[in-house]
């Protein structure tokens, strides 16, 4: 539910007019670490490239599309999830206790968005799916 609410909250805030940078920061959960100001500084350098209301509306537009930990679970489909470095990693060990079956990458010196621009991405999926092509025609 925690997460429901969360999303609602950012979703509120990118409708709002906020800027990207301001509606992330006012929609983080309470127990979340506090940015620090280098973290601040790079959501505000990223602002001119969100479409907020945009945003809003995709957001909207995906109510369903909610993954929660019970859904994760049970998942037997091979996973890979790749996250950069600079990502908050901490967040991830959670995910990996309960979505434990899926194969987790890292890519160093990235941050959210910016892992999929590193060349780390590309050849880190080519890896996977070889993996999974040669087990499946086993």
């Amino acid at each position: 539910m925690e997460d429901l609410e969360q999303q609602a909250s950012l979703t509120k805030y990118l409708q709002s007019g906020m800027s990207f940078s301001e509606a992330v920061i006012a929609a983080a959960p309470p127990d979340a670490p506090p940015l620090s100001a280098e973290q601040r500084e790079a959501l505000k350098r990223d602002d001119p490239n969100h479409d907020t209301k945009a945003l809003a509306a995709q957001r909207l537009g995906n109510k369903e599309l909610i993954v929660n930990y019970e859904s994760l679970k049970a998942n037997n489909v091979p996973t890979l999830v790749i996250y950069g470095g600079n990502d908050h990693p901490e967040g991830y060990s959670d995910l990996k206790k309960v979505f434990s079956n899926a194969e987790y990458e890292v890519i160093p010196g990235a941050g959210h968005a910016g892992a999929v621009q590193n060349p780390e991405f590309v050849k880190d999926i080519r890896a996977f799916l070889q993996e999974h092509q040669r087990a499946a025609n086993r």
